[in-house]
């Protein structure tokens, strides 16, 4: 939530100003000082889900500001190069590779690239989500009938692997409905962004929709084989308290943002 804050406020002082290539050094420069902090603290702990969502809030908000689009391509492809050269150092120099990737991490890369090799250690979790999905089928095997689930096979399903109790006990049209939900929150946090009268105003709702997104995609995507496994929540669904307070504080901000930015019967704005 404050690196929201903290970015939407660094890119307001500049005006949504059109910046050449050479002109956003400056201002990519102070997103990138901002962020590296935050992003680093948390991936020592390690808890490299919540840290990628910090670059996922970053790249959203540059995203939207006057930022050149050259500075944006350089960026992604530094990115890139960054995790060519991991893939460089695991292939060829293992030993130096496993001072930056801890072994839980490495584990968990091995079980998404091969879940049937490791189907009993590393790609437990992910091969018995995809199982329960699977037998979902279209309509779901009913509220709280679902094997994979009542059986104990998907470990953390209450947290972490909640949308493998959604595919299996409501199917593909439950697991669809709550995409589109999703799809409605965000296009509304949009439409708010492209109302507000404030610059600050719409970074922070630019924030908020990078924050969801991110969450969404990595968690949705970890339980069909998409993206690695993360300690990510699955917003508003997965028990657990300090990520639902994180996801109802940035919906605040985003009412907060609309409040100030609607428009009243008779044409008065209240502040």
């Amino acid at each position: 939530i404050f690196v929201i804050l903290l970015l939407a406020a660094v890119l307001n002082q500049y005006k949504h100003q059109r910046f050449s290539f050479k002109e956003s050094i400056i201002p990519t420069s102070k997103v990138v000082c901002w962020t590296v902090v935050p992003f680093f603290l948390i991936l020592i702990q390690p808890d490299l889900g919540t840290a990628l969502v910090i670059l996922s809030i970053a790249f959203t908000l540059m995203l939207v500001s006057g930022i050149s689009s050259k500075m944006m391509a350089a960026l992604m492809a530094s990115f890139i190069a960054l995790l060519s050269f991991l893939v460089y150092l695991h292939n060829e120099h293992f030993e130096h590779f496993t001072k930056i990737i801890k072994p839980h991490q490495l584990d968990r890369i091995y079980g998404w690239l091969s879940p049937d090799e490791f189907d009993s250690t590393y790609g437990y979790q992910l091969k018995q989500s995809m199982l329960g999905i699977g037998s979902g089928q279209l309509l779901g095997s009913g509220f709280t009938q679902g094997h994979q689930v009542q059986g104990g096979n998907i470990p953390e399903a209450h947290t972490d692997f909640i949308f493998a109790v959604i595919g299996e006990e409501f199917g593909f049209i439950g697991a669809s409905l709550l995409m589109c939900l999703y799809l409605m929150m965000i296009y509304r946090i949009i439409h708010v962004a492209m109302h507000a009268n404030t610059l600050y105003g719409l970074y922070i709702c630019a924030g908020v929709v990078g924050l969801i997104v991110f969450q969404v995609f990595q968690n949705v995507g970890m339980t069909i084989g998409l993206m690695p496994v993360t300690g990510l929540a699955l917003p508003f669904i997965s028990y657990g308290g300090s990520a639902l307070l994180t996801n109802m504080i940035a919906i605040g901000l985003v009412f907060s943002v609309n409040i100030r930015s609607s428009s009243y019967m008779f044409g008065d704005n209240w502040n």
